[in-house]
């Protein structure tokens, strides 16, 4: 397999990783919901559904681009992202450490964000 093969299923290992990241978030989102508002309040509520349609548009916009597979920040940030998507996917499984699980998703979302800039538009 070529470098642009391996690197394209990385793409799509990444996509694939958010995909089931935010099905695991979809189908706790009550409890997760519950247990924020029990914690934190209506403000952290509100918090966690911004960042969870941040999550959702930036899965959405990684699907729309083609990225620079060959730019010299792509393993890393590729990795980065794939690193934060574990570490979501293990918080939302485990319901451990809600009160910072937005910081986790906006986490995800800033570096999608900086692969989508950087690698797509370069």
């Amino acid at each position: 397999m070529s470098k642009i093969g391996i690197k394209a299923e990385k793409d799509e290992m990444l996509i694939d990783a958010l995909s089931e990241t935010i099905g695991d978030y979809s189908s706790k989102r009550a409890t997760i919901l519950k247990k924020a508002f029990d914690e934190n309040g209506a403000a952290a509520v509100a918090e966690l559904e911004e960042e969870y349609e941040a999550l959702l548009d930036a899965r959405y916009e990684l699907r729309l681009r083609a990225l620079d597979r060959n730019h010299h920040l792509y393993a890393a940030l590729i990795q980065a992202a794939t690193d934060e998507v574990a570490r979501l996917k293990t918080d939302i499984k485990t319901l451990r450490n809600i009160s910072k699980l937005s910081g986790v998703i906006a986490a995800v979302v800033d570096i999608v964000g900086r692969i989508i800039l950087i690698l797509a538009l370069a």
